[in-house]
């Protein structure tokens, strides 16, 4: 099993040998052989040993040996890497040393490497990143993303390079716009996938506590609504300039701050606004907002576009499974949301999206799955959801219902209710013959 993420300073109490051999891993950003990262580590100077292990590559075999025994690096087929937990600290100790760019720079591949394009790649844009070139590692991240959206599962992959752990010295000397990027990267990370990071979490908080302008803006005004603090992520937007509100995305911030608001309809114009803004889709961050505030919106063509967009983000997880679901019960389909036993494997925000959509349709929630999501949601910038999980406790112990946008985003109805007004549709779609017969036609015989 991989140990969780290790700091720089985890990194700095291994022994000298150690971590200038996962620096070297790092740096080099392909697998390579004890023999090639000897040289490499030669070629930098990293450590008074290097010329030894240069000479004599079992020597630094033995140090490579011990860190997989740490569970720090690993082999196959004698090419050895960092392990993710340590990959991005790693890094972070070889650039604090002057070692990253002349070990990426300098590396053969082909000679004592293999071929790693995802690797590669993440080395490439961790580089761009910390030189301050963004128009270098902007497309670099594009790219990364086309290439490998298999493997990073919606990751944004800005988040594994600023992540893993997060460390606030290291994230705080990246230029304004990496920042602002990360943080929204991170963020995404938090809710989407349910990745915590305490560190990251408090330093949000931190940044947070008074408003004002800045590149980081966007990121903790979603934040702070996420978090069900309106009131703060409201300030804030009142701090922003005129040209960021100018900016495409900041119709999606208002329309987050909408639905959270309990305002649907408002939500999915201010997100229509943000689609006719920019070229291209929402942030992966407000993609199943917007789906619940056009189903939410009471409007004519909302429910479908709501559908189209699920259907899309059903191939693509379990969230956006459950979205799909939650628009076949808004739209008067029979079947449960939950089942019996309710399914796993969700995340904290599908976890407390599916109990609301089990209340919609009128089936009841079992109360260790309600207990079991408001726990998931803690650690994370989840609160506003976590809140509607503890209403629909106090609503299902009998309590007089207290308004919460995602349980009332729809009016609840029975079962029995759903399927009468399924029947009821089903003859929408046949064409009764109307008015008077069309020319020629003969009278029946």
């Amino acid at each position: 099993m991989e140990p969780g993420p290790i700091t720089l300073d985890g990194l700095r109490r291994l022994p000298a040998p150690e971590a200038a051999a996962l620096m070297g891993l790092a740096g080099l950003g392909l697998p390579a052989t004890n023999a090639h990262l000897a040289q490499a580590l030669l070629r930098v100077r990293a450590h008074p040993e290097a010329e030894a292990w240069a000479a004599n590559p079992r020597r630094v075999q033995t140090v490579l040996e011990r860190l997989r025994e740490r569970g720090l690096a690993a082999e196959r087929r004698g090419y050895w890497h960092c392990r993710e937990a340590c990959l991005e600290s790693a890094a972070r100790l070889a650039q604090a040393r002057g070692l990253l760019g002349p070990l990426f720079r300098g590396v053969a591949p082909g000679a004592g490497t293999i071929p790693d394009g995802a690797m590669r790649s993440r080395a490439e844009l961790r580089i761009a990143l910390v030189e301050g070139r963004p128009g270098s590692w902007l497309p670099l991240r594009e790219r990364f993303r086309e290439a490998f959206a298999e493997a990073l599962a919606g990751r944004d992959p800005l988040a594994l390079v600023c992540g893993g752990p997060f460390e606030p010295a290291w994230f705080e000397a990246l230029g304004p716009e990496a920042r602002a990027l990360g943080a929204q990267a991170l963020l995404t990370d938090h809710v989407l996938q349910g990745r915590r990071d305490l560190g990251w979490m408090a330093w949000m908080e931190a940044r947070a506590a008074v408003p004002g302008p800045g590149p980081l803006a966007p990121a903790l005004i979603a934040f702070l609504v996420l978090q069900g603090r309106l009131d703060a992520a409201r300030a804030w937007m009142g701090a922003q300039p005129e040209a960021a509100r100018r900016h495409a995305g900041w119709p999606a911030l208002e329309g987050l701050a909408a639905l959270a608001a309990g305002e649907p309809a408002e939500a999915a114009a201010r997100y229509q606004e943000a689609l006719d803004r920019s070229s291209g889709p929402l942030p992966p961050l407000h993609a199943p907002f917007h789906i619940l505030a056009l189903l939410g919106s009471r409007r004519a063509q909302a429910p479908a576009l709501a559908r189209r967009q699920a259907e899309a983000a059903a191939r693509t997880g379990p969230l956006g499974a459950l979205l799909l679901r939650l628009c076949t019960v808004l739209d008067g389909a029979p079947g449960p949301v939950l089942g019996t036993p309710p399914p796993a494997g969700l995340g904290p925000l599908a976890q407390a999206l599916a109990a609301c959509a089990a209340h919609l349709g009128g089936e009841p929630v079992p109360p260790a799955f309600l207990t079991a999501a408001r726990q998931a949601c803690e650690g994370l910038p989840l609160a506003w959801p976590a809140t509607d999980l503890e209403e629909l406790e106090r609503r299902q112990g009998d309590a007089p219902p207290r308004p919460r946008p995602l349980l009332d985003l729809a009016p609840a109805e029975a079962p029995w209710e759903r399927a009468l007004r399924a029947i009821a549709r089903l003859g929408d779609s046949l064409d009764f013959p109307t008015g008077r017969p069309q020319a020629g036609a003969g009278r029946p015989k």
